[in-house]
């Protein structure tokens, strides 16, 4: 019995982890989130956070620097050259990594929509203009010159076969409706 009670002991006796592999573990990332939950990644050597919680060092000049160079890429954005100087500034500063991701995808958004303003305004304008300059060429020639390049054809929406089976009757008024606007007026 003795025998077996050192045995049992033997396995009941923790042993601390060979110091090889507390040495290889680096500490956890200290980075607590709004729910209270501690971030599980490792700290960066030298550090005591993660590489995604790492606090980059406050650089507001370079902050000032690249804000005037978006500014003056982006001149008036009053032109399609000028929203395309702006994405390609912000290209740039997002590969430099001067600008983070979300950022750049808000500024390109806003020139997306500052390009499609544009495209907007210039239609409104067209349309603005087209009833004057269709006022007078009416009054010149007499004819509307939308209405001779457009060419006038009647397309009918029949009802599927099946339903001409079931509908005799409906479909028999429908083909009359059609004959009576196909005849010319007299």
């Amino acid at each position: 019995m003795s025998s077996q009670q050192q045995v049992v002991q033997s396995q009941s006796v923790h042993e601390p982890p060979p110091a090889s592999a507390s040495a290889s573990r680096r500490p956890r990332c200290s980075h607590i989130s709004r729910n209270r939950v501690l971030c599980r990644y490792s700290a960066q050597p030298g550090s005591d956070r993660c590489k995604y919680h790492r606090a980059s060092p406050p650089s507001v000049q370079s902050d000032d620097v690249l804000a005037d160079e978006l500014l003056a890429a982006a001149g008036t954005l009053s032109s399609p050259a000028d929203v395309n100087r702006l994405i390609r500034s912000v290209l740039q500063a997002l590969l430099q990594r001067r600008l983070s991701t979300k950022e750049a995808g808000i500024l390109c958004y806003i020139a997306q929509t500052s390009l499609r303003s544009q495209r907007d305004v210039a239609r409104f304008q067209q349309l603005q203009a087209k009833p004057e300059a269709k006022a007078e060429t009416e009054s010149s020639s007499g004819v509307d010159e939308d209405d001779a390049l457009i060419p006038h054809k009647l397309t009918w929406n029949l009802p599927p076969p099946a339903w001409v089976d079931a509908h005799p009757r409906e479909y028999a008024a429908i083909c009359r409706r059609i004959e009576r606007l196909k005849r010319p007026e007299e």
